[in-house]
C-alpha cells in the first residue's frame, strides 16, 4: 500500500504545468509587452499608453478634460439633437440639401443590348403577337406532322424552354422541327395569354 502512495505522488507531480511566468523566447522581453501586444498597446510601455500616442490617435490625453457627452475628435455627432440643433437651422439644413440636389446625375435609361447568342425573349414575344392559341398564320408542311411534333416536343422541362428553343431556331416563321404544327406561332402548345394578360393588369 505505501509503494502504491508513492507511485501516486509522482505520478501527480509529473503532470503539473511547468509553464513559465513570462513569455521569453517567443518573441517578447517580459509578460507585459507580450500583453501589450495581444491587446494592441504600444510595446515595450508597459502596457502604458503615452500621450504622445493618445494625441497621435486623436484621442485626449491625460491632462485633457473631456465635457460629459461629447464626441471624441474625428467622431459625427448627427445623431445627437442638442449637437446639431446648436449649430443647424431650418435654412441651413435646406441649403446643404440644396447643395446635396444640385450634385445629382440624372441617368436617363436606355434599351437593354442584345448579347448575341442570346436566347430570344418568349415574354416579348408573346406581348407583340395578337392570334390566340391553334389561329393559323404560317404555313407548315403536313409531311410527318404529327410524328415530328412527338419527337421534338418531349424532353422539354417545360413548354417555355420548348417555345425558346423554336424561336432561336427561326420560328415562328420557320418550322424544320415541326414544333408548331398547326402553324399559329406557338411551340408545343405554349400559351402566350399569361404574359399578355399579366401585362394588361
Amino acid at each position: 500500500m505505501y509503494r502504491v502512495a508513492i507511485a501516486l505522488v509522482f505520478g501527480l507531480a509529473a503532470c503539473t504545468s511547468t509553464a513559465p511566468n513570462d513569455v521569453r523566447g517567443v518573441g517578447f522581453n517580459s509578460y507585459e509587452t507580450a500583453r501589450a501586444s495581444q491587446s494592441g498597446l504600444p510595446g515595450g510601455s508597459g502596457g502604458v499608453i503615452s500621450n504622445a500616442d493618445l494625441a497621435a490617435a486623436g484621442l485626449p490625453t491625460a491632462g485633457t478634460t473631456v465635457a460629459a457627452g461629447a464626441s471624441p475628435s474625428g467622431v459625427s455627432d448627427e445623431q445627437d439633437f442638442d449637437a446639431v440643433s446648436s449649430r443647424e437651422t431650418i435654412e441651413s439644413d435646406a441649403a446643404r440639401l440644396a447643395r446635396l440636389r444640385a450634385g445629382f446625375e440624372v441617368v436617363q435609361p436606355t434599351a437593354v443590348p442584345t448579347r448575341e447568342g442570346e436566347t430570344p425573349s418568349i415574354v416579348a414575344f408573346a406581348i407583340k403577337t395578337t392570334n390566340q392559341p391553334g389561329e393559323r398564320l404560317y404555313r407548315r408542311s403536313r409531311f410527318r406532322a404529327t410524328t415530328k411534333f412527338e419527337k421534338s416536343c418531349t424532353g422539354h422541362a417545360t413548354l417555355d424552354v420548348a417555345q425558346e428553343i423554336f424561336l432561336a431556331k427561326g420560328g415562328p416563321e420557320k418550322d424544320k422541327d415541326g414544333m408548331d404544327p398547326d402553324g399559329d406561332g406557338f411551340a408545343c402548345g405554349w400559351d402566350p395569354r399569361p404574359y399578355r394578360q399579366a401585362l394588361a393588369n
